[in-house]
């Protein structure tokens, strides 16, 4: 029998448009594969469909998870996409299925493998993006605009940004994902995400070196000598978070 494995675009858009086209044709798929991230190798019998994104399907889609399961599944769901793990989209497909089945009580069944790896996701994702509303630190590189990198295991910039956006509201900045080259650039106004793959900072700025020796002085003011807790330490900021930390760059700057 031939395995059919469909390719989308890459977006939640594009999963949820393919999720009510395979509903409505009560198909259940090999895999589901976004095309930037296409990893699997074509079987024998493997035939790849690349599906666009349909709008009207998305929010037939959204309408359905929202009123026949929940509004809340629908933000789990979301948050789990992000997480880019291997097999995320035919996991949140086959919990959608699940869900329209169970109506309200999905949520229910958390023992249930279809509910399992979703839910995990969901808990990745939020928990990655709590920590970086904390551990990310904005440095200015130029009068009146503030910059911060990361290289977060999720794709959690949005979420990230968000937060920011209401926090530092009457700033402008750009938060800079490395590890995706992309970027969320706010004008005191609105939040806009490009692609950022070749963002340069001048050597030798003095705003720069002066907000980073602030923040380094700050870090090591709150941490009274006879009290640290190294231990401690490295539970609360795993050292994994600390390359992008400001005050970790100066204490290892100062340490050369």
């Amino acid at each position: 029998m031939t395995s059919v494995i469909y390719i989308y675009d890459g977006s939640f858009e594009g999963l949820l448009s393919l999720c009510r086209f395979l509903i409505l044709n009560n198909e259940i798929p090999a895999d589901i594969v976004s095309e930037v991230k296409e990893k699997k190798q074509e079987g024998l019998f493997d035939v790849k469909l690349f599906m666009e994104t349909d709008t009207g399907r998305y929010e037939e889609m959204k309408k359905m998870i929202a009123e026949k399961i929940s509004k809340d599944s629908l933000d789990g769901i979301s948050c789990a996409f992000l997480s880019e793990n291997d097999g995320i989209e035919l996991n949140i497909y086959s919990y959608i299925i699940f869900g329209l089945e169970k109506g309200r009580d999905a949520d229910k069944y958390m023992s249930d493998p279809e509910f399992i790896p979703v839910y995990q996701a969901y808990r990745q994702v939020s928990r990655e993006a709590d920590r970086f509303k904390g551990f990310l630190r904005f440095e200015e590189i130029e009068p009146g605009i503030l910059y911060a990198e990361f290289e977060p295991d999720h794709n959690i910039i949005m979420m990230v940004a968000s937060h920011f956006k209401h926090r530092l509201s009457g700033l402008s900045w750009i938060i800079h994902d490395r590890k995706r080259g992309t970027a969320v650039f706010f004008d005191t106004k609105k939040c806009v995400m490009k692609q950022a793959l070749d963002i340069e900072f001048r050597e030798g700025d003095n705003e720069k070196i002066s907000y980073g020796a602030m923040w380094s002085s700050y870090f090591e003011a709150m941490g009274i000598k006879e009290r640290k807790n190294y231990r401690l330490q490295r539970q609360l900021v795993p050292k994994k978070y600390r390359k992008n930390m400001t005050e970790f760059k100066i204490k290892r700057k100062n340490a050369g």
